[in-house]
């Protein structure tokens, strides 16, 4: 068996951390380095009882962070963990991939670009790169905006089957942000399949008044849609140049799916497709 260290109570400055978070998140960092370890073993090396670390596994077996082998009686670190750990990794590898085709786009157009993914009902941007004009749009890397309301959630949203639309943002009527946010399912629905027919999504100051947006989508290698790339600008200044904004935009996102290991089918591109997945 591998040498290992003993893991005492994690500290924040000198303020001790939440006390079961800590010690859940100590047992799976001593089930990370090993196949599969027996109660007595966890428990003596996270300074447990093995009462207390019994009743941790338990929660952790429960949301799948843990597995256990009754066979033997070891623990294991679980499948959730994995799932968990190669999200991170994909967003990680999705932000390295963009950034620099984010800030190649916003020098080039003189407006903020972004970078979104879908969580629930929300588009979340995870990275963003900013115009150097004076007077410009600002999207702060954590935001959150309503899919039903941004050019970037209907985008998220668009390649999803319908049911699973509805499940995500509802029947509606939506939340009015402006008095030109989509609150009607009906209208959502067909504006969602004129997004797959033309790779592009528009926010005409339906999320901030003054406002407005395109996104286009991101696809991974198997094709799916895994982000959305924004421009936002202020609508003044879109006025004229949306067809070329549009455009750039559109390659930039294209690009994007090319590096992430995406091929287009024989005539086909990374933004216009009609079809939705062949499963649910």
């Amino acid at each position: 068996m591998a040498e290992r260290r003993r893991r005492g109570p994690a500290r924040s400055g000198d303020k001790p951390v939440t006390r079961a978070l800590d010690r859940g998140l100590r047992i799976l960092e001593v089930l990370a380095d090993e196949p599969g370890l027996p109660l007595a073993d966890i428990a003596s090396e996270t300074d447990l009882s093995p009462a207390t670390a019994l009743r941790l596994l338990d929660t952790l077996r429960a949301r799948e962070f843990v597995a256990h082998n009754g066979a033997d009686g070891t623990y294991r670190i679980g499948l959730k963990a994995f799932e968990v750990g190669s999200r991170f990794l994909a967003h990680t590898r999705l932000q390295e991939t963009c950034r620099p085709l984010l800030q190649r786009l916003a020098e080039d157009t003189g407006q903020t670009v972004s970078l979104a993914i879908l969580e629930q009902a929300e588009a979340v941007y995870v990275d963003s790169s900013e115009s150097n004009r004076s007077i410009r749009t600002t999207t702060r890397v954590g935001t959150r905006a309503p899919a039903h309301a941004s050019a970037s959630g209907k985008v998220l949203l668009a390649w999803l089957w319908e049911a699973r639309v509805e499940e995500i943002v509802g029947t509606g009527p939506y939340r009015p942000l402006t008095p030109n946010t989509i609150t009607d399912r009906g209208v959502l629905v067909e504006e969602l399949g004129d997004v797959r027919q033309n790779g592009i999504a528009f926010d005409r100051e339906e999320f901030d008044l003054g406002i407005s947006c395109l996104a286009a989508p991101v696809r991974d290698r198997s094709g799916d849609v895994v982000a959305a790339i924004s421009l936002s600008s202020l609508s003044s200044q879109l006025a004229g140049r949306e067809a070329a904004f549009a455009s750039a935009l559109q390659q930039a996102a294209s690009d994007a799916s090319l590096r992430l290991g995406w091929r287009a089918p024989a005539g086909g591109s990374a933004h216009a497709d009609a079809s939705l997945p062949l499963v649910d």
